[in-house]
């Protein structure tokens, strides 16, 4: 449902900028699972995935003669997955079952896949990693988890800036988290107990979350929580507050975080802080971007961002700006609330 739901948004708004009328044809779900039933294991491009191009081709050559339309297609073909030959094969099929034309354009052709997914970017839409169909889905997050598995691996036998093993707290969540939320680094606290936001920000932060109905149980059960730097970066001389992280640290961590979100792939990014939004949206002064909400293409992925200020006691950035902090939590609010009647 919510790759649906999410795929329909994306549409909706893909027509209104080109100003056409859209007509949504009925989800069908259980009829689908009906009609599959015992296909479950099939590969793509099987049997299972012939059922699906009939259903969706039917549905729209049944609602093309019931409009008076004189032809009908798909864009399943812009696929580089999708065999357009058997695709048209369906198409002419039902063309004669209704007596409408079936328009046969296989638009992967002449670099229309690679021109789809330019445009895409473009217009910071979605584009999803698979099919659609939810055997597919379930397929696919096995090979993430796997990946995510290898890649946290990495992260802990990491020596790039020469930081004991015992200095590093992992990321928390799944490969299917919809939600990510990005910090800064690991702070003394994070270092006892393993955990991503276990100091003082994080309390502070799960205060936040909780003024909008969100307590921290069920962010950290719905979300990826990770930060741009892996490691505790230590303390600066003479003071008792954690430092930033150097530049060099947080390049040596980049590639970590661009390979997290493209695993992941949430639709809700939440940056916090300077260093986090810089990572992920670029270089943006945190006035610019906290209060907003974003439609961002990331490392190939488009989602929503909503930026919240660092929630460290050291920075005083949320008691100057109350109204835009606020303005984000609503935000926070509204997407959290999509994500769960999604």
């Amino acid at each position: 449902m919510n790759e649906y739901l999410k795929r329909l948004g994306e549409t909706e708004q893909l027509m209104d900028k080109l100003g056409l009328v859209l007509h949504k044809g009925k989800y069908q779900p259980d009829l689908w699972r009906g009609w599959t039933e015992g296909m479950e294991t099939e590969p793509e491009g099987g049997k299972r995935c012939l059922v699906c191009y009939r259903m969706r081709l039917e549905n729209t050559a049944r609602f093309a003669k019931h409009k008076g339309f004189r032809k009908f297609t798909t864009t399943l073909t812009v696929s580089p997955h999708k065999n357009p030959h058997i695709i048209f094969s369906i198409g002419r099929e039902l063309a004669v079952k209704y007596g409408i034309d079936f328009l046969e354009v296989d638009f992967k052709k002449h670099d229309g896949f690679r021109k789809s997914v330019e445009i895409s970017k473009q217009l910071g839409l979605y584009r999803q990693d698979y099919c659609g169909c939810i055997h597919s889905l379930e397929k696919r997050l096995v090979v993430r988890k796997k990946r995510l598995t290898e890649l946290l691996g990495e992260i802990r036998n990491c020596q790039k800036c020469g930081i004991p093993r015992t200095q590093k707290v992992l990321p928390s969540g799944g490969a299917d988290s919809e939600v990510m939320v990005i910090g800064q680094s690991p702070g003394k606290r994070e270092l006892v107990t393993s955990e991503p936001f276990s100091g003082p920000a994080g309390a502070r932060l799960f205060r936040w979350f909780a003024g909008i109905g969100i307590d921290e149980a069920d962010l950290r059960s719905v979300a990826y929580i990770t930060a741009v730097m892996k490691c505790y970066p230590g303390h600066v001389p003479g003071r008792k507050i954690d430092k930033s992280p150097a530049p060099s640290q947080t390049r040596n961590c980049a590639p970590f975080l661009e390979r997290e979100l493209r695993i992941v792939r949430p639709r809700l990014l939440v940056p916090v802080g300077r260093l986090a939004v810089n990572a992920t949206v670029g270089e943006r002064r945190l006035v610019r971007v906290v209060g907003k909400r974003l439609k961002q293409q990331i490392f190939g992925h488009s989602c929503t961002v909503v930026s919240l200020p660092h929630p460290s006691g050291a920075n005083p950035w949320s008691f100057r700006n109350p109204k835009q902090l606020d303005r984000a939590l609503s935000l926070l609010r509204e997407e959290m609330r999509k994500r769960r009647d999604g």
